[in-house]
């Protein structure tokens, strides 16, 4: 094979190869009627199942008047939230709602049947532990609804109390913020 012809060998196999991808781009379809993504809906509902994990440390125990054997580890809870989205602006759309979380622990002594020692004077009592909070907020969602991001900001009130079963419990309440 001689100089030139491997030289329109190349060339040849180049035009080749730019020919099928220009007919490949060629036929392959721009998607112009496409539907416009769809709008965030006027409301949204949220609903979650927890588990809390209550604190077990000796300053809470003594400021209770409980020891600490007596705090409840991990408890079961619910958190619901709602919000409804009122003006649209662009890609923003703008809403108001709330969200409700409540968590309750409890710990119950271990049986101690046909036990006579010394031991039983200090027998640890059944305790709960609940915490409730409530939060009005306002909210901007930024996307379509096929996803989205937000920024929320809100004010609420939080309970927690630490109640030895059979006597009225000290609530403290955690200051809005």
């Amino acid at each position: 094979m001689t100089c030139a012809s491997r030289y329109y060998l190349v060339i040849w196999r180049s035009n080749t190869l730019r020919s099928f991808f220009w007919r490949c781009s060629r036929t392959v379809a721009v998607a112009r009627a496409q539907d416009p993504p769809p709008k965030i809906g006027p409301f949204v509902v949220d609903l979650h199942a927890t588990v809390p994990k209550h604190l077990s440390s000796p300053p809470l125990a003594a400021s209770h008047d409980v020891v600490v054997a007596e705090l409840p580890g991990r408890g079961l809870g619910v958190q619901v939230g709602g919000q409804v989205y009122f003006f649209r602006w662009r890609a923003v759309t703008f809403g108001i709602g709330g969200e409700y979380a409540a968590g309750r622990g409890r710990k119950s002594p271990p049986d101690r049947q046909g036990s006579s020692s010394a031991s039983d004077a200090t027998a640890l009592r059944e305790t709960e532990e609940k915490f409730s909070s409530r939060v009005r907020r306002c909210r901007s969602d930024f996307g379509t609804g096929h996803g989205w991001s937000y920024i929320s900001g809100g004010i609420g009130q939080s309970t927690w109390s630490v109640i030895p079963v059979g006597r009225a419990g000290l609530r403290v309440r955690c200051p809005r913020g």
